[in-house]
């Protein structure tokens, strides 16, 4: 029986089949329980910024979110620190860092609100009420879409409740 290396106390197994690209034989014990290898030494996965409170992780990432192969890290480091991430929702980074694992810079949002908050989201509410109130007061599709720099199908939307419901 060979114990996980990351501490869990947990029995690794051995290794299903050959691998010889890691230059393993079926039956040779394993040193980590799948996933597990990210739990040995976190301080060494992250750097901590003193200014913002932001764990920047130094390992690899994919469109500027951090992963650990397949998975992402910080839904890692969220399920580790605070259980389960509420069924339905997303994780919103709310310091707006990507790379960052911090949990306490993860907030779980609807989905409608996260996308809200993304960096490429054009307007804010209150963007969004001025442009009702607009059509409210007679201002037509193409005023609006100039006005704010939108479509005159998204200004539209907006209009009849399609998009931003929640506003």
């Amino acid at each position: 029986m060979a114990l996980c290396r990351c501490g869990c106390g947990l029995d690794a197994g051995v290794w299903p089949k050959t691998y010889t690209k890691f230059g393993v034989k079926k039956g040779d014990p394993r040193q980590f329980i799948n996933g597990h290898q990210w739990k040995k030494d976190q301080s060494k996965l992250y750097e901590v910024d003193p200014n913002t409170g932001c764990w920047n992780w130094i390992g690899n990432l994919d469109n500027g979110y951090a992963r650990i192969g397949k998975r992402l890290a910080y839904m890692l480091f969220y399920v580790r620190a605070k259980g389960p991430k509420p069924t339905g929702l997303d994780l919103d980074h709310v310091c707006k860092n990507r790379a960052c694992v911090n949990p306490d810079h993860l907030e779980p949002v609807t989905r409608a609100e996260n996308v809200r908050r993304g960096r490429s989201t054009k307007l804010t509410i209150e963007d969004v009420a001025e442009i009702r109130r607009l059509f409210m007061a007679g201002a037509t599709n193409v005023e609006i879409a100039r006005r704010f720099n939108i479509g005159t199908t998204q200004a539209s939307r907006i209009k009849r409740g399609e998009s931003w419901k929640a506003a």
